[in-house]
């Protein structure tokens, strides 16, 4: 296995923690894991693709315009 494997393979375990307690912005996931929100993107996109991650939108009292989406653990994806 090599080490960027395995660093992608500790990223994807913190962002399903960080997820754990509800929905979050990307900016927010990206500040709970202490990544910059570039890094934080190409991790989430991979997630979504492989169907770890779903989008949900945010609640429509959450400002005004279009409201950001949010990510959550999906119910199929591994606890690993």
């Amino acid at each position: 296995m090599s080490r960027n494997y395995e660093r992608i393979a500790v990223r994807r375990r913190q962002v399903r923690a960080a997820l754990a307690a509800g929905p979050l912005r990307q900016a927010e996931i990206a500040d709970a894991i202490g990544i910059t929100q570039s890094a934080a993107s190409k991790i989430l996109h991979r997630m979504l693709v492989d169907g770890d991650l779903k989008l949900v939108r945010a609640q429509a009292h959450s400002g005004c315009g279009p409201w950001p989406m949010r990510y959550v653990v999906t119910d199929q994806s591994c606890s690993t």
